[in-house]
């Protein structure tokens, strides 16, 4: 209940409550006005244009992490929402109904370009009023003129207001890419520090303790009595010690793996954008620190591909670690242009995985790219 509480936090924002607290408005300022009058339509005729248009709001701006829409679907929404207030327009006779293609020249601006929507909010206004001339019989250029420059606001508003929300979640991903990166720095520090100490053990330590133990060996032979005993004792304690350190450069050596899953978290796990399904084993941990950091650096260039150009809403990550390989594959349910091109990313991502010895295969899945980059293990 809690997670699905915080999902629907998230699909909700100020600019939502405001557009929903101005339909409501004006729903029931409609309501109020035409209660007494004797030639207005009835009721459920406008209410029904009204629940349709807020209906296909939500429809349009949300694409739901709980049930997924498609861009398509969404698109459909938006042409709903438009045809509901012309046809609210069309049997009212209310002058600030054209708030509605206000709402809508808002949304709209987040499926076109910038000067596509230009064209289509003078395209939209134009009809507006045109329908309160001809149809209403009502000459208002000088509100047309006025409504008209709500409408180029609140698009350029929109535009402004979505360019900072991909910056921000931009800026997001690149500093949680820092975050697993720095992790992984730290797993490879430790790494280091923990092969230098068990090769000094081993090099420095370990070989003094085996001469010691050769001399001690010699001497209980040359020697007898008391001196011989003593010298006994010490040949025995020399190859336990001996034995401790090779049992501490064995530790040392098998505690040298990175755990790729906690910078994997730490990755993926601030992108309000992207719902992202890992499927990894229970036990991920990577030895050699060249495969670790080529599989890192492919997927953080694979999720800043998903946040420039698919659009997409959920994600997956999944890894094998076989006996003799690594595969991890990574696809979202985004699009991409039909003429995408390989791009300094992917060369990057090739190269990358080329000089572990490692192949990538990248291809279209859907509509979207599905990456799987297999890494050598031994």
């Amino acid at each position: 209940m809690a997670n699905l509480t915080n999902r629907l936090k998230r699909q909700f924002d100020a600019g939502d409550l405001t557009a929903i607290v101005t339909w409501a408005l004006i729903f029931g300022i409609v309501t109020y006005l035409l209660r007494n009058s004797t030639t207005a339509p009835p009721f459920w005729s406008y209410a029904i244009g009204f629940l349709g248009y807020i209906t296909a709001y939500l429809v349009a701006v949300h694409d739901w992490h709980l049930s997924p829409l498609s861009k398509r679907w969404r698109i459909v929404a938006l042409i709903v929402m438009l045809a509901m207030a012309f046809y609210l327009h069309w049997i009212l006779r209310v002058d600030f109904l054209s708030i509605l293609t206000i709402i809508w020249v808002a949304v709209m601006c987040h499926f076109v370009t910038l000067p596509v929507a230009v064209v289509v909010s003078i395209l939209v206004i134009a009809s507006w009023f045109s329908i309160t001339y001809f149809v209403h019989d009502r000459n208002t250029w000088i509100q047309a003129l006025l409504y008209g420059t709500f409408h180029m606001f609140a698009l350029v508003l929109s535009v402004s207001n979505q360019r900072e929300r991909s910056t921000a979640q931009q800026l997001q991903a690149k500093n949680d890419q820092l975050i697993a990166t720095q992790d992984l720095l730290a797993q490879v520090s430790r790494q280091t520090e923990r092969t230098r100490i068990a090769r000094d053990l081993h090099d420095l330590v370990g070989h003094h303790l085996t001469a010691l133990t050769i001399k001690l060996q010699v001497a209980s032979r040359v020697c007898d009595g008391e001196a011989k005993r003593q010298v006994d004792e010490c040949h025995g304690i020399a190859k336990l010690l001996l034995n401790d350190v090779r049992d501490a450069v064995d530790t040392l050596r098998h505690n040298e793996s990175i755990d790729i899953a906690q910078s994997l978290h730490l990755l993926t796990k601030n992108i309000p954008t992207i719902n992202f399904e890992s499927q990894l084993p229970n036990h991920l941990s990577i030895e050699d620190i060249s495969i670790a950091e080529t599989l890192m650096r492919c997927l953080q260039e694979a999720i800043t591909n998903t946040l420039k150009h698919s659009g997409a809403s959920k994600a997956w990550i999944q890894v094998q670690q076989l006996e003799k390989e690594l595969v991890a594959t990574y696809y979202d349910n985004g699009k991409v242009a039909a003429d995408w091109k390989e791009g300094n990313g992917l060369s990057g991502m090739l190269e990358r995985v080329s000089l572990v010895n490692g192949t990538l295969d990248v291809h279209e899945n859907h509509g979207a790219l599905r990456y799987q980059i297999t890494l050598p293990m031994d």
